[in-house]
């Protein structure tokens, strides 16, 4: 399976204590689990915020999105000392909808790493928050999209409390929950209903 291209690298943010930085990596293709601590916090509550697909980040240096996702977590969660990022597909990739031509190319398997989801479930049992910050398809087939939201929505009946990020124009009725790139500091959270 060959590599798709993959977003800019940025410093992780100026609140992340660098050295908690950890990412779950089993191949170049796949990030499984990203987690950091919050500098000068230490409540020992974790957040688990699944978005659609890994870029560019790794333990070394951010990407946009999780820079963002960094920044505005720590300014609206303020009790959460720990963040485990996961995605909806682990297959790298800056443009989502090239996961298309890997399911045609490899099947669902090269998009979903197989021990994706116990992992995410070990989280979400640990955490006091789970955060749903997936956006929409984005370009990637429907069937498959909804597919994995049907199996998302299953796992995430194991957390204590699910939220979405949204405020201004972005509507919290969305039909799906906003994706963490575009998170501001102006924005809430606000309850998560599952389907």
């Amino acid at each position: 399976m060959g590599q798709l291209s993959r977003g800019r690298s940025i410093k992780h943010s100026d609140r992340v204590l660098l050295s908690s930085v950890t990412s779950l990596e089993p191949d170049d293709n796949h990030r499984l689990m990203m987690s950091f601590q919050y500098k000068r916090r230490r409540s020992g509550r974790r957040a688990t915020i699944i978005m659609l697909n890994p870029s560019a980040a790794t333990v070394d240096m951010a990407d946009t999105t999780v820079r963002r996702v960094e920044g505005v977590t720590h300014q609206l969660f303020r009790q959460i000392s720990e963040v485990h990022i996961f995605n909806l597909f682990t297959v790298r990739g800056k443009n989502p909808s090239e996961l298309n031509g890997l399911l045609q190319k490899n099947g669902r398997e090269a998009l979903i790493h197989p021990r994706a989801d116990d992992l995410l479930r070990t989280s979400l049992k640990d955490s006091h928050l789970a955060i749903v910050a997936w956006g929409g398809p984005c370009g990637i087939q429907k069937d498959l999209y909804v597919d994995r939201l049907k199996n998302m929505h299953e796992i995430l009946g194991l957390a204590r409390k699910v939220v979405r990020v949204s405020g201004g124009h972005y509507s919290p009725e969305a039909p799906y929950p906003l994706h963490g790139r575009l998170w501001s500091y102006r924005m809430q959270a606000f309850p998560y209903d599952m389907p």
